[in-house]
């Protein structure tokens, strides 16, 4: 995997093969801690059961494979002190998804449907400004917008030395580290509120040139924002061969400099989830200058056949606050016994729901943690 912090990579990249994949994905946790939200915006959905089976269907080399940009899709997830509140996974028709770049402006322009995306660039801000617009099957509904804003960094820069500045099999593209965030969103529903907060968000970009599961067996992802302006972003990822590679970064607020360790060591817990994944109890990294930072689970945000995101408590020294991680093992989605899972929460534009999504009751079970 090459991982890159350059936002002049926060482009869409051409050209991906059929079982290729790239998504734009944004979170966000208010100052005071109780909101959060994550929103993902992909071309070529890589846990479509769809895409998928399309691609396991297309056994000719003759025969051209289905093309990332017939599987486009979008997650919405919003939650309450770690708990999900709202959701939505949707695959939107090709027809209604479309990307415009204008190279001279540096401006990039998202359409998912009914939701966008536009990322601008000026002398020393990078922003992106996204607008939701959405309705579940049972009845709830989410609108709003959100606005990013991040410092412009320098064009190009590796943050490990084995990454290089092209994209390989799978590139994960740190564009916003650390961005401030303003948000106004309005649930509809069975959760009707209105949500305005200001807080610390991440932004990054994934591209994926090969069916995920053909790159690395799992992946553990996780990032923190205190309260003085410093921030964690780590990563532990075990390999086709079975090796493990991993790193943090730190960012330490009085030196503003970034500094990066590889002794990050996880703890399991002994149990498995529902799903069979194995459970995270915590991480401790260490920093180049001794201090540790401890990475806990605290709240399991949601659940799934081939992955879990949680709300992490992360202690640094004498500062705490709250992160968001998530887990990931590919092999689970391509294995079909976990499609008829998915199907429950995927649905797709222009196609009847099922009557479990158009039940806010059997909706709801499908994607809160707790049930699972």
């Amino acid at each position: 995997m090459n991982i890159l912090s350059n936002q002049y990579l926060d482009l869409q990249k051409q050209d991906k093969p059929s079982g290729g994949y790239e998504w734009w994905y944004f979170d966000a946790i208010s100052t005071c801690k109780t909101w959060s939200v994550v929103l993902i915006f992909y071309e070529g959905n890589p846990f479509s059961p769809h895409y998928h089976g399309a691609l396991q269907n297309n056994r000719s080399e003759e025969t051209p494979g289905p093309k990332p940009q017939e599987y486009p899709a979008i997650t919405l997830s919003i939650y309450k002190k770690g708990q999900p509140i709202y959701y939505s996974f949707q695959e939107i028709e090709p027809h209604s998804f479309t990307i415009d770049t204008s190279m001279q402006t540096h401006q990039v322009r998202l359409t998912f449907g009914p939701h966008s995306v536009f990322l601008t660039r000026d002398r020393d801000q990078y922003r992106a400004e996204i607008q939701l617009d959405d309705t579940l099957p049972n009845g709830d509904t989410l609108q709003g917008h959100l606005h990013y804003s991040s410092a412009l960094k320098e064009p190009v820069r590796s943050l490990i030395d084995e990454s290089q500045d092209e994209l390989g099999a799978h590139s994960w593209i740190l564009c916003m580290e650390s961005a401030q965030v303003q948000a106004k969103l309005q649930l509809g529903g069975k959760n009707a509120q209105e949500l305005t907060f200001e807080g610390q968000g991440y932004h990054d970009h994934n591209v994926g040139m090969e069916p995920m599961h053909k790159s690395f067996m799992d992946w553990h992802w996780g990032r923190a924002h205190f309260e003085n302006g410093s921030f964690l972003l780590y990563y532990v990822m075990t390999q086709l061969d079975g090796s493990i590679t991993g790193g943090a970064w730190i960012s330490n607020a009085t030196d503003g400099l970034v500094h990066f360790t590889q002794d990050v060591l996880i703890t399991p817990f002994l149990n498995r989830s529902f799903f069979g994944l194995k459970n995270l109890k915590s991480l401790l990294i260490t920093a180049d200058d001794g201090s540790k930072l401890e990475v806990r689970r605290q709240t399991l945000s949601d659940n799934g056949p081939f992955y879990q995101r949680f709300h992490s408590k992360v202690n640094w020294e004498e500062a705490t606050t709250t992160g968001i991680s998530e887990y990931i093992v590919p092999s689970r989605i391509v294995n079909k016994s976990t499609w008829p899972l998915i199907n429950l929460r995927l649905r797709k534009e222009g196609k009847t729901p099922s009557w479990v999504q158009k039940s806010r009751f059997f909706y709801d079970l499908t994607w809160k943690s707790t049930f699972w």
